[in-house]
Protein backbone atom coordinates (compact mmCIF):
# COMPACT_ATOMS: atom_id res chain seq x y z
CA UNK A 1 0.00 0.00 0.00
CA UNK A 2 1.49 3.27 -1.06
CA UNK A 3 1.99 5.69 2.09
CA UNK A 4 0.83 9.59 1.66
CA UNK A 5 2.90 10.84 -1.15
CA UNK A 6 3.41 14.08 -3.25
CA UNK A 7 0.58 13.35 -6.05
CA UNK A 8 -1.81 15.60 -6.84
CA UNK A 9 -11.28 9.00 -2.20
CA UNK A 10 -13.41 9.32 -2.33
CA UNK A 11 -14.35 6.62 -1.30
CA UNK A 12 -16.60 5.07 -1.24
CA UNK A 13 -21.47 -2.02 -5.47
CA UNK A 14 -24.39 -6.03 -6.46
CA UNK A 15 -23.12 -8.71 -8.16
CA UNK A 16 -25.37 -8.81 -11.44
CA UNK A 17 -25.40 -12.74 -12.10
CA UNK A 18 -25.55 -13.54 -15.64
CA UNK A 19 -24.36 -10.29 -17.11
CA UNK A 20 -21.00 -10.51 -18.47
CA UNK A 21 -18.75 -7.80 -18.89
CA UNK A 22 -19.54 -6.59 -22.74
CA UNK A 23 -23.06 -5.68 -21.19
CA UNK A 24 -21.85 -3.02 -19.14
CA UNK A 25 -21.76 0.21 -19.70
CA UNK A 26 -17.79 1.61 -20.03
CA UNK A 27 -16.79 4.00 -17.25
CA UNK A 28 -15.31 7.21 -18.31
CA UNK A 29 -11.38 7.30 -18.73
CA UNK A 30 -11.45 10.56 -17.07
CA UNK A 31 -14.26 10.46 -13.86
CA UNK A 32 -12.98 6.74 -12.68
CA UNK A 33 -9.31 8.25 -12.26
CA UNK A 34 -10.48 12.16 -11.38
CA UNK A 35 -12.30 10.31 -8.11
CA UNK A 36 -11.20 7.74 -8.46
CA UNK A 37 -13.38 4.34 -9.03
CA UNK A 38 -11.13 1.38 -9.90
CA UNK A 39 -11.44 -2.24 -8.27
CA UNK A 40 -8.79 -2.38 -5.71
CA UNK A 41 -8.40 1.10 -4.80
CA UNK A 42 -8.26 1.16 -0.88
CA UNK A 43 -8.29 3.87 1.60
CA UNK A 44 -7.52 3.49 5.44
CA UNK A 45 -8.89 6.37 7.72
CA UNK A 46 -8.74 7.20 11.68
CA UNK A 47 -12.04 8.12 13.24
CA UNK A 48 -12.20 9.99 16.24
CA UNK A 49 -15.94 10.47 18.14
CA UNK A 50 -16.34 12.94 20.63
CA UNK A 51 -19.05 13.23 23.05
CA UNK A 52 -20.22 16.23 23.72
CA UNK A 53 -18.51 18.00 20.48
CA UNK A 54 -16.42 20.23 22.94
CA UNK A 55 -14.12 17.37 24.39
CA UNK A 56 -10.68 17.64 23.76
CA UNK A 57 -10.22 13.82 24.29
CA UNK A 58 -12.33 11.10 22.11
CA UNK A 59 -14.56 9.21 23.03
CA UNK A 60 -13.81 6.37 21.02
CA UNK A 61 -11.32 6.19 18.11
CA UNK A 62 -11.59 3.46 15.13
CA UNK A 63 -9.86 2.08 12.28
CA UNK A 64 -12.00 2.68 9.09
CA UNK A 65 -10.97 0.78 5.69
CA UNK A 66 -12.91 1.58 2.33
CA UNK A 67 -11.81 -0.75 -0.52
CA UNK A 68 -13.50 -1.03 -4.00
CA UNK A 69 -14.18 -4.74 -4.17
CA UNK A 70 -15.18 -5.12 -7.87
CA UNK A 71 -17.68 -3.86 -10.39
CA UNK A 72 -21.34 -4.57 -11.33
CA UNK A 73 -23.91 -3.21 -13.19
CA UNK A 74 -27.29 -2.05 -12.08
CA UNK A 75 -30.36 -1.03 -13.74
CA UNK A 76 -30.13 0.14 -17.45
CA UNK A 77 -26.71 -1.47 -17.71
CA UNK A 78 -25.00 1.20 -15.41
CA UNK A 79 -21.45 0.18 -14.65
CA UNK A 80 -21.50 0.77 -10.63
CA UNK A 81 -18.84 -0.42 -8.21
CA UNK A 82 -18.94 -2.32 -5.23
CA UNK A 83 -17.39 -0.18 -1.66
CA UNK A 84 -17.13 -2.01 1.49
CA UNK A 85 -16.05 0.18 4.05
CA UNK A 86 -14.73 -2.10 7.91
CA UNK A 87 -14.69 -0.44 11.23
CA UNK A 88 -12.52 -1.50 13.93
CA UNK A 89 -13.31 -0.10 16.95
CA UNK A 90 -12.20 -0.65 20.52
CA UNK A 91 -11.63 -4.30 22.00
CA UNK A 92 -11.62 -5.55 17.86
CA UNK A 93 -15.31 -4.93 17.67
CA UNK A 94 -15.48 -5.22 13.45
CA UNK A 95 -18.43 -3.97 11.80
CA UNK A 96 -18.73 -4.09 7.70
CA UNK A 97 -21.40 -2.25 5.40
CA UNK A 98 -21.06 -1.68 1.70
CA UNK A 99 -22.61 0.28 -0.61
CA UNK A 100 -22.87 1.41 -4.65
CA UNK A 101 -20.81 4.34 -5.99
CA UNK A 102 -20.98 5.17 -9.75
CA UNK A 103 -21.09 7.76 -12.32
CA UNK A 104 -24.15 9.19 -14.22
CA UNK A 105 -23.65 12.66 -16.16
CA UNK A 106 -20.64 13.56 -14.38
CA UNK A 107 -21.72 13.12 -10.98
CA UNK A 108 -20.49 10.43 -8.50
CA UNK A 109 -23.67 9.02 -7.52
CA UNK A 110 -24.03 6.50 -3.96
CA UNK A 111 -26.22 4.17 -2.62
CA UNK A 112 -26.95 1.45 -0.48
CA UNK A 113 -26.39 -1.91 -1.43
CA UNK A 114 -29.45 -4.17 -2.64
CA UNK A 115 -31.53 -1.24 -2.84
CA UNK A 116 -33.51 -1.33 -6.04
CA UNK A 117 -35.57 1.76 -5.52
CA UNK A 118 -33.97 5.26 -7.02
CA UNK A 119 -32.71 6.65 -3.75
CA UNK A 120 -29.27 7.81 -4.09
CA UNK A 121 -27.03 11.03 -3.09
CA UNK A 122 -24.65 12.85 -5.18
CA UNK A 123 -21.51 12.77 -3.48
CA UNK A 124 -19.03 15.04 -5.67
CA UNK A 125 -19.23 16.44 -9.66
CA UNK A 126 -16.68 16.86 -12.18
CA UNK A 127 -17.03 20.41 -12.90
CA UNK A 128 -16.93 21.80 -9.38
CA UNK A 129 -15.81 25.02 -8.04
CA UNK A 130 -16.19 27.47 -5.09
CA UNK A 131 -19.80 28.62 -4.69
CA UNK A 132 -21.63 25.49 -6.68
CA UNK A 133 -24.41 23.90 -4.91
CA UNK A 134 -26.59 21.06 -6.30
CA UNK A 135 -29.14 18.92 -4.23
CA UNK A 136 -27.43 16.33 -2.23
CA UNK A 137 -30.53 13.79 -2.03
CA UNK A 138 -32.85 14.33 -5.12
CA UNK A 139 -35.36 11.28 -4.71
CA UNK A 140 -36.08 12.69 -0.77
CA UNK A 141 -38.71 15.48 0.04
CA UNK A 142 -39.27 17.98 2.84
CA UNK A 143 -35.37 18.49 3.91
CA UNK A 144 -34.33 21.64 5.73
CA UNK A 145 -31.30 22.01 4.34
CA UNK A 146 -30.93 19.89 0.77
CA UNK A 147 -28.12 21.51 -0.56
CA UNK A 148 -23.97 20.35 -0.87
CA UNK A 149 -22.02 23.08 -1.61
CA UNK A 150 -18.30 23.97 -2.37
CA UNK A 151 -17.63 26.14 0.11
CA UNK A 152 -14.09 26.70 -0.83
CA UNK A 153 -11.41 25.64 -3.68
CA UNK A 154 -8.03 25.01 -2.54
CA UNK A 155 -5.45 24.96 -5.25
CA UNK A 156 -2.10 24.14 -3.41
CA UNK A 157 -3.98 22.39 0.10
CA UNK A 158 -0.89 20.81 2.09
CA UNK A 159 -1.91 17.67 3.87
CA UNK A 160 0.59 15.16 5.51
CA UNK A 161 3.45 15.31 3.55
CA UNK A 162 1.96 17.07 0.06
CA UNK A 163 0.61 19.25 -1.38
CA UNK A 164 -2.80 19.23 -3.99
CA UNK A 165 -6.21 20.65 -5.07
CA UNK A 166 -8.71 20.35 -2.64
CA UNK A 167 -12.27 21.20 -2.29
CA UNK A 168 -14.35 21.98 0.86
CA UNK A 169 -17.49 20.19 0.73
CA UNK A 170 -20.51 21.50 3.03
CA UNK A 171 -23.67 20.04 3.38
CA UNK A 172 -26.61 20.51 6.77
CA UNK A 173 -27.42 23.51 9.04
CA UNK A 174 -24.46 25.36 9.23
CA UNK A 175 -25.54 27.02 12.07
CA UNK A 176 -25.58 24.29 14.01
CA UNK A 177 -22.85 24.64 16.81
CA UNK A 178 -24.90 27.72 17.73
CA UNK A 179 -27.16 27.78 21.04
CA UNK A 180 -30.93 25.67 20.45
CA UNK A 181 -29.74 24.57 16.97
CA UNK A 182 -30.44 21.07 16.41
CA UNK A 183 -29.86 18.50 13.36
CA UNK A 184 -26.48 17.62 11.39
CA UNK A 185 -23.67 19.47 9.50
CA UNK A 186 -21.27 17.88 7.78
CA UNK A 187 -18.01 19.14 5.43
CA UNK A 188 -15.48 17.32 3.49
CA UNK A 189 -11.75 17.85 2.08
CA UNK A 190 -11.85 16.07 -1.26
CA UNK A 191 -8.84 16.14 -3.63
CA UNK A 192 -9.29 14.78 -6.90
CA UNK A 193 -7.63 11.76 -7.91
CA UNK A 194 -7.03 11.00 -4.13
CA UNK A 195 -10.30 10.82 -3.05
CA UNK A 196 -11.40 12.26 0.90
CA UNK A 197 -8.67 13.68 2.63
CA UNK A 198 -10.78 14.40 6.43
CA UNK A 199 -14.13 15.04 6.85
CA UNK A 200 -16.09 16.16 9.44
CA UNK A 201 -19.73 14.94 10.92
CA UNK A 202 -21.40 17.09 13.84
CA UNK A 203 -24.78 15.90 15.02
CA UNK A 204 -27.26 17.84 17.55
CA UNK A 205 -30.59 15.95 18.31
CA UNK A 206 -29.85 14.25 22.42
CA UNK A 207 -26.43 16.04 22.85
CA UNK A 208 -24.12 17.27 20.42
CA UNK A 209 -21.29 15.06 19.03
CA UNK A 210 -18.97 14.89 16.33
CA UNK A 211 -16.81 12.36 14.24
CA UNK A 212 -13.72 13.98 12.55
CA UNK A 213 -11.76 11.29 10.01
CA UNK A 214 -8.99 11.52 8.43
CA UNK A 215 -7.04 9.69 5.86
CA UNK A 216 -3.69 7.68 7.20
CA UNK A 217 -3.02 5.74 4.14
CA UNK A 218 -4.13 4.74 0.87
CA UNK A 219 -3.72 2.39 -2.41
CA UNK A 220 -5.10 4.50 -6.22
CA UNK A 221 -4.69 3.43 -9.42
Amino acid sequence: MKNLKVFPLLFSILCAIGLTACHKKKADNYFSTYFPLQVGNTWVYEESYYFPDTSKTPHQVSRVTCKILKDTTIEDDQLAFIVEQTYVHAADNISISRFLQYEVDGELRERFLNFTGKFYTIQAKLDMQEGMEWILNPTATGQDFPNRIVREDFPNYEFKNFTTQTFLLANGNPNLRQDGQYGEYEEIHFAPRIGILKSAHYTNYYGSSKRIRTLKDYYVQ
